[in-house]
């Protein structure tokens, strides 16, 4: 698997790219950009399995990017990283295409282990557990619906609980004797009863309402 990694901080990309070089047996490539420009051109002639893109880059847009990288499938999946947790830059980046947002500031062994496991391809939610907090508390306040009034099926209830647990799609395919195409149908169906864009959302939607 191939991995990007786009932030202006270079202590962060040498950190951060020397604790994933040393998965070598799982992670083929590590590519570090101190700009979005240079990271989406390479991404054009070879395409990441995951970029990690900082929100907060000197002079220009995280969320741009991530929208352009997005629209054009330069990565399978995108996940916001940086240090703010704030309302609007939580909506901002899960809107323009990102498929998980992570606060800086947690373990690194712990954050390549998410990284490595979603590169791939287990569902594992990519978002830092205060971020998750914040989106179900926003959601409470703001009179999230019920569980019972999203005609959720008990299977795609099940399925919610289990992406809940970091279960890739074909554990949740296991474990519920099912295929795995047939859990992807699942997911897009809970995408759309539930309103929502992205995995992350929809689990936290799903978590608050059930609260």
């Amino acid at each position: 698997m191939n991995i990007v990694i786009i932030d202006d901080d270079p202590i962060v990309l040498r950190f951060l790219g020397e604790a994933l070089k040393k998965r070598k047996h799982e992670v083929s490539t590590v590519r570090l950009f101190g700009t979005s420009k240079a990271a989406e051109e390479s991404m054009c002639a070879d395409r990441a399995d995951l970029a990690l893109v900082d929100l907060n880059l000197n002079g220009e847009s995280g969320v741009d990017s991530i929208t352009r990288i997005a629209a054009a499938k330069l990565a399978k999946t995108i996940i916001a990283f940086t240090v703010s947790g704030e309302s609007r830059d939580i909506d901002h980046a899960l809107s323009a295409g990102a498929h998980g947002y992570l606060v800086k500031g947690e373990s690194l062994d712990d954050l390549v282990q998410r990284i490595v496991e979603r590169a791939k391809g287990a569902a594992t939610p990519m978002v830092s557990p205060s971020v998750l907090r914040h989106m179900m508390h926003r959601l409470r306040m703001g009179g999230g619906r019920a569980v019972d009034s999203m005609n959720l099926t008990t299977a795609e209830r099940r399925i919610l609980d289990l992406t809940f647990e970091g279960r890739s799609c074909k554990e949740i395919a296991e474990r519920l004797f099912i295929s795995v195409a047939t859990v992807y149908v699942h997911n897009r169906r809970i995408l759309s009863k539930m309103g929502v864009q992205s995995r992350v959302a929809a689990v936290a939607k799903y978590r608050a309402a059930a609260k």
